[in-house]
């Protein structure tokens, strides 16, 4: 259990202490320079940060910059930043420091996947383009992509990186047999052609890129952990394909499948579960009995069954029958998150654009507050982000929900349960331009649990922002703090247009030319990450010794320990209190030591008793704003190996 920080007033050898629990330090105020070495870091070329690992523990960024003794040439690398530790990652046994540049990123499972036409492994025998996997934890570099291929692109990477989909228009299989962009998958077994039709006469027809301009046909992804594969073709694949249109397929196994059977097409903006069982769609075709009009609903089909979604059928009150557009879908594919000019339920007392959260049928409002509704220039609703689980909701609007809305300006609004929270909003409310500085439009990033909400406004929602530039903001535990900020520059833009984000929402990884710490003397951009500074664990803090024997009287010094830190900061235990359940004698039965977490304590007992036991109170500080407070128990039993009792009552050890 974390202990709370104690709020007591102590009277400890004669002096007043007041501990009280420390002021909360900014969020994210840990901050750090990734893009430095013992090799450079100030040099005349930048650095881009382009990828970051969910828990934020693992960084990789872009540089031309050698920023280890390892890396020799001019050209742009890859590297990784994992727990303070950096690593040149586009490097092999053949290479890595020869003219041709490595642009790369990081998978679930913590590799870094990278493209270079240099040759780094001795499989790799041609001078085109690559991919390739490296990863830190066993140093070893391997080539993904097949050998030799002239071109590929769009390409896809398993979680554990093991599997690679790509685009290419090279035959790579025996059943290729034309120059077409195809789909292939490449594992350590080999490779296979997934766009491969049964029927000779219709395989290996151009793979629908004639339509990208209005449909992504160059689309296909893992699903399930990575043992099923989605991808879009216009290929007849399977016999149940009647059409030569565009139809969702899945691959799992060996198994092919056709996920959009009949008269269904696959369409640009379709959403999946995590398991890609189901496809979820909009469309103004009625598929479904229930489905009365000709305006668009959205439908599941999952297993070949089609199913109607946000059904149409007019509650008592009279429903207003307009579009319904599908905007997500939580994880499990339980619920889904649309827009609509309907009123779907009573309580939507207005035409104006909302948000409807959809489970098992049920329309739930989202974009409603505790006030009620008024006259507002953008009154519409526009979904932002959402959790995975559908649970907490960010969405834009002009409408004023709440009441720490006074403006007439677009807002950020988050909807968890039954109550609305406004976002964009802090201490002070300054816009630095004549006209409106609403920050609707700028939501960047959800924690997946859905208390940190990040977003970008030109507003100056707290004293510290004193520029007229656009700046990153974080609403967290109902407190707004300034993220684009550093010791040494105060406000800095631009800021972040391309900022990464650990999914817990604790770090947030971006790029700028501004000099934040002072250890950053170049203007060239730099890639920083802030952090939120966790507070350290005192639930293992104990005592040495824990008993005190013999009971004789005299002075035993004891010194807590064990208290950690989630951040590896250096911790500063500082004694707060000791009580003991024993009245004190004529003389203190406890003494501060010379040290921080010690104290000295008499080795003494009631003859009469089951023994004294002693509560030494304490605070444990990282020195950057986070703590943590609790107790320790000493005892002095009636012999080795006795218990005692630690049930009241109280007395102050250090009076007498």
């Amino acid at each position: 259990m974390r202990l709370r920080p104690c709020n007591a007033l102590l009277v400890i050898a004669g002096l007043t202490w007041l501990v009280v629990a420390p002021a909360a330090s900014a969020d994210h105020s840990r901050l750090e320079r990734i893009s430095t070495g013992p090799a450079g870091g100030n040099g005349a070329r930048g650095a881009v940060a382009t990828s970051i690992s969910r828990n934020g523990h693992r960084v990789t960024f872009y540089t031309e910059e050698s920023l280890v003794p390892q890396d020799t040439d001019s050209t742009g690398d890859v590297y990784l930043r994992s727990r303070g530790r950096l690593t040149l990652a586009s490097v092999g046994p053949l290479g890595g420091n020869g003219p041709h540049d490595a642009y790369g990123y990081l998978t679930p499972d913590g590799s870094v996947v990278f493209r270079t036409a240099e040759r780094l492994t001795a499989d790799d025998t041609d001078t085109a383009i690559d991919l390739y996997r490296y990863r830190s934890w066993t140093g070893v570099t391997a080539l993904l992509t097949p050998d030799p291929i002239a071109g590929f692109f769009d390409e896809r990477i398993s979680p554990n990186a093991s599997r690679l989909l790509f685009f290419t228009a090279d035959a790579l299989a025996p059943d290729d047999t034309d120059a077409n962009f195809d789909l292939y998958l490449s594992t350590p077994a080999g490779i296979r052609l997934v766009t491969a039709a049964p029927d000779a006469a219709t395989s290996n027809v151009s793979y629908c890129f004639w339509l990208r301009e209005t449909l992504a046909c160059n689309w296909a992804a893992f699903y399930a952990s990575g043992r099923r594969i989605l991808f879009m073709s216009s290929e007849r694949l399977v016999d149940a394909d009647a059409d030569a249109l565009p139809d969702w397929y899945a691959l799992t196994g060996g198994n092919l499948e056709l996920l959009t059977p009949g008269a269904l097409t696959a369409r640009d903006g379709d959403l999946f579960p995590t398991d890609g069982t189901s496809v979820f769609f909009s469309t103004n075709a009625a598929l479904d009995p229930a489905d009365t009009d000709d305006l668009v609903d959205v439908y599941e089909v999952s297993a070949g069954i089609v199913g109607l979604l946000t059904p149409d059928s007019a509650p008592a009150f009279g429903l207003t029958r307009r579009d319904v557009r599908l905007r997500r879908v939580t994880d499990d594919g339980g619920a889904i998150l649309v827009e609509t000019f309907a009123r779907l339920i009573q309580a939507d007392g207005d035409d104006n654009e909302d948000i409807y959260l959809f489970r098992d049928g049920t329309p739930q409002l989202i974009s409603t507050g505790s006030l009620p509704i008024t006259y507002a220039q953008y009154p519409h609703a526009s979904l932002q982000a959402a959790t995975p689980d559908g649970s907490h909701v960010v969405f834009t609007t002009g409408e004023k929900l709440e009441p720490e809305d006074t403006d007439e300006d677009v807002d950020i609004y988050l909807r968890s349960g039954s109550s609305t929270a406004l976002v964009s909003t802090g201490p002070q409310d300054v816009c630095p331009f004549e006209s409106s500085c609403s920050p609707g439009d700028y939501v960047r990033f959800l924690s997946d649990d859905g208390r940190r909400v990040f977003f970008d406004s030109y507003k100056q929602l707290v004293p510290e922002d004193t520029d007229s530039q656009s700046d990153l903001y974080e609403r967290f535990a109902g407190v707004t703090t300034l993220i684009s900020v550093g010791p040494n520059e105060a406000n800095i833009s631009p800021f972040c247009g391309t900022c990464l984000f650990s999914r817990d929402g604790r770090r947030v990884v971006f790029h700028t030319t501004a000099q934040l710490l002072p250890e950053d003397a170049d203007d060239r951009t730099d890639v920083y990450a802030a952090t939120a500074n966790a507070p350290p664990d005192c639930g293992p803090v104990h005592g040495t010794p824990a008993t005190l024997l013999p009971a004789d009287r005299r002075w035993r010094s004891v010194e807590l320990g064990g208290a950690s830190d989630p951040d590896g900061d250096p911790l500063t235990i500082r004694i707060t209190g000791v009580t003991q359940d024993e009245r004190v004698g004529p003389a203190p039965d406890a003494a501060l030591a010379g040290g921080a977490g010690r104290v000295l304590l008499r080795a003494e007992r009631d003859a009469l008793g089951d023994g004294r036991v002693y509560r030494v109170a304490f605070t444990a500080s990282d020195g950057l704003g986070g703590s943590c407070s609790g107790t320790a128990t000493v005892h002095v039993p009636r012999r080795q190996g006795a218990a005692t009792d630690s049930a009241p009552p109280s007395y102050d050890s250090f009076r007498r």
